[in-house]
């Protein structure tokens, strides 16, 4: 079998391991990727609820695993965190990370303009 599928490195002989969505964008480009678009989430219920319900316990105290949504607060936190995570540098404070490419189609195609 060839160690190429369409000019393409099999995906089990690229290794992954960024800590960044630079890194991952530049590890992308290494194999000859363009990326398209960066993305992130982040932790819900938050880190702060989490440690909170953690350190209740000790104590004998219970929380819900996912806290009841107050409506009002939490279209409040959705809009803040969706008017966040619009910044590049928000991706760097997200629980998980990725990045969009696609395969040039041809020689000397670049990538999209706009936001990454």
């Amino acid at each position: 079998m060839s160690d190429h599928l369409n000019g393409y490195p099999k995906a089990e002989r690229v290794s992954l391991h960024p800590t960044s969505v630079r890194e991952l964008e530049r590890d992308l480009r290494s194999v000859r990727l363009i990326p398209v678009r960066a993305y992130g989430v982040w932790m819900v219920p938050s880190l702060p609820y989490r440690v909170l319900r953690e350190g209740l316990k000790k104590l004998r105290l219970r929380l819900p695993l996912y806290p009841p949504r107050v409506p009002v607060v939490g279209e409040v936190r959705r809009r803040i965190r969706d008017a966040v995570l619009r910044r590049r540098a928000a991706l760097y404070t997200c629980f998980s990370i990725g990045v969009i490419a696609q395969k040039p189609e041809r020689e000397g195609l670049r990538p999209p303009q706009g936001r990454g």
